[in-house]
C-alpha cells in the first residue's frame, strides 16, 4: 500500500483493514509481509521486488485508478495472484486477479434513498478523490437513487473534493456561496457525503455557522468510522475489517486454485442516527 501519514494502524480505514488481513492470514497459517510506499510511483518502481519469488500472492490495498502497477506485474515472466483490497474495479483484465470491497453502489443508493424517503428532493453530494474507484461507484449509487425516484440529476449539486475532513468544511462554504440568494425551493435540504471524514468536516462547519443539523439541513455519510456514533451521524456501515479478511480468502483461493468467487462485495447496511430528519 502507498501511505504517507504518521500511522497506518491508527488510521480509521487502513487500520481495521490491516487487522482483518493479519487475522485471516494467521487463521490460515500464512505469513504476511507489509510493503509501504510513499506513492504508487514508488510501488511501480519496486514491482520486481514484489515478484521476486518470496511471495505466493499480493494484496494491493486501495490502488489509484491510474496506477500501472497491476499491468507491470502482469508483464513479468512469473505472474503472481493479485487481489485488490478496498477496491472493486473490473478485474477481468487479468486472470490472476480478484478484489474485495464494500458494495459502494448499493450502500450509496441506500443512503440517498433514505433521504428521499424523508422528503428530500434537492440532495447535494460532497465527493471524494476522483482517482479512487469508490468515488465513482458511490456517485453511481447517488444517481441510481435519484433516477429510481424520478428526480432529475443536477450537476450543480455535486461538489468535488477529497476524502478528508477539511473538504467537508470547504464544501459547506461552497454550497452556501453557490446557492446564496436562491429561492428556498432551489436550495439543497440534504447533503450526502461520500465518506464520513467529509461528513465530520461538514457537521463542524454547519455548527460553526450556526446552521442546525438536521433541522435546517440533513447530513448523511458513508463508512461508519468511530467518530460517527459520537456525532450522531447517520451513515452507511463499511465493515472494512471484513473486507480485509475477505481479501485474504480471495487471494488464497487464487493461490490454491480453489473454485471460489474472487470478486467479493461486502454488504453495506444503513445506520440511522440523529443527523437526518424529515422535511
Amino acid at each position: 500500500m502507498a501511505y504517507s501519514e504518521l500511522s497506518v494502524t491508527s488510521d480509521a480505514y487502513l487500520g481495521p483493514c490491516l487487522d482483518g488481513i493479519l487475522a485471516q492470514a494467521k487463521k490460515y497459517h500464512q505469513k504476511t509481509t507489509l510493503f509501504l510506499e510513499n506513492g504508487w510511483e514508488d510501488a511501480l518502481l519496486n514491482a520486481p521486488m514484489y515478484a521476486d519469488g518470496h511471495a505466493d500472492g499480493l494484496l494491493i490495498i486501495i490502488p489509484r485508478i491510474d496506477t500501472q502497477l497491476m499491468a507491470a506485474l502482469q508483464r513479468r515472466p512469473t505472474k503472481l495472484p493479485q487481489v485488490l483490497g478496498v477496491d472493486s474495479r473490473d478485474t477481468s483484465l487479468w486472470p490472476e486477479g480478484g478484489c474485495s470491497d464494500v458494495d459502494n453502489v448499493a450502500g450509496a443508493q441506500k443512503a440517498v434513498e433514505h433521504l428521499i424517503e424523508l422528503g428530500h428532493r434537492r440532495i447535494a453530494a460532497f465527493c471524494g478523490n476522483e482517482d479512487f474507484c469508490s468515488n465513482e461507484q458511490r456517485l453511481q449509487g447517488y444517481r441510481n437513487a435519484l433516477q429510481k425516484a424520478g428526480i432529475p440529476f443536477e450537476p450543480q449539486l455535486l461538489f468535488s473534493g477529497e476524502y478528508h475532513t477539511e473538504w467537508g468544511a470547504r464544501n459547506v462554504g461552497q454550497l452556501l456561496q453557490r446557492f446564496e440568494g436562491a429561492p428556498l425551493s432551489q436550495q439543497p435540504t440534504a447533503v450526502f457525503c461520500l465518506c464520513d471524514a467529509i461528513a465530520v468536516g461538514a457537521l463542524t462547519e454547519f455548527s460553526r455557522r450556526q446552521i442546525a443539523v438536521p433541522e435546517r439541513i440533513s447530513v448523511i455519510g458513508f463508512d461508519d468510522i468511530p467518530a460517527a456514533e459520537s456525532l450522531g451521524l447517520t451513515t452507511v456501515h463499511h465493515d472494512i475489517r471484513r473486507v480485509g479478511e475477505s481479501a485474504v480468502s480471495a487471494l488464497l483461493a487464487l493461490i490454491t486454485g480453489t473454485p471460489r468467487e474472487t470478486r467479493r462485495l461486502i454488504p453495506a447496511p444503513l445506520v440511522l442516527r440523529q443527523s437526518t430528519a424529515a422535511l
